[in-house]
């Protein structure tokens, strides 16, 4: 009988550590940040850049954020889209960047929209956009160890695209599958190859994390 109520009040903290998770993501994307103007923000890269065609997704930790003449210091998570190549930045960099912000707005019927858990999941507050990779300075660099593995990676992706690119440059079906299972860069990944993968029950191996 104790080791049910163990495990009862064990579900009762996780369930209460998630509620209590939830509610405070929710409130911070009601914070009022300006949209749909450019805004300097300073913060921390949490992931190594996903480079797809013609530009790049970073995930933000903000630091700072400058707008309508005020620093306000605050820590978000933006998902940006940025026009460009940044695979010369590195997890754990620290930069500035300006951007557009748009906040996530889902549609919704009679079911929920699973980007609402997405999000919730990733820990993503907001969206932004940057025009041009020009725009992002880099104010600090990362560790040693995270500079090395990025350019461990960047000499893969540089092998993968010298091997199986065609005479215009755009990488094969084989070459988009090795960057999305060897880096976890799903960018290039066509939707009826994701549908391929999800039918076949393995999309977890281009998933970089944990035990992969």
């Amino acid at each position: 009988m104790s080791y049910i109520l163990i495990v009862i009040a064990i579900c009762l903290l996780i369930t209460a550590h998630f509620v209590k998770k939830k509610e405070l993501f929710y409130q911070m994307t009601e914070f009022p940040i300006p949209e749909k103007e450019y805004i300097t923000i300073e913060g921390k890269i949490k992931r190594f850049p996903e480079i797809k065609h013609n530009f790049s997704v970073l995930l933000l930790k903000t630091h700072s954020m400058e707008f309508h003449k005020t620093t306000v210091l605050k820590e978000v998570t933006l998902r940006i889209k940025v026009m460009g190549n940044l695979e010369n930045y590195y997890r754990g960099d620290h930069i500035r960047i300006n951007v557009t912000i748009n906040k996530n707005r889902f549609n919704r019927n009679f079911f929920a929209n699973p980007m609402d858990n997405y999000v919730l999941n990733q820990g993503i507050h907001f969206n932004g956009y940057c025009k041009s990779k020009e725009m992002v300075t880099l104010v600090k660099r990362t560790f040693i160890i995270w500079k090395m593995f990025g350019m461990w990676r960047n000499n893969i992706r540089n092998y993968i695209s010298d091997t199986y690119s065609d005479k215009k440059g755009r990488l094969n079906r084989k070459g988009v599958f090795l960057l999305a299972i060897i880096l976890g860069d799903r960018g290039q990944l066509g939707n009826p190859q994701k549908q391929q993968l999800l039918s076949c029950g393995v999309f977890h191996l281009i998933a970089t994390s944990g035990a992969h």
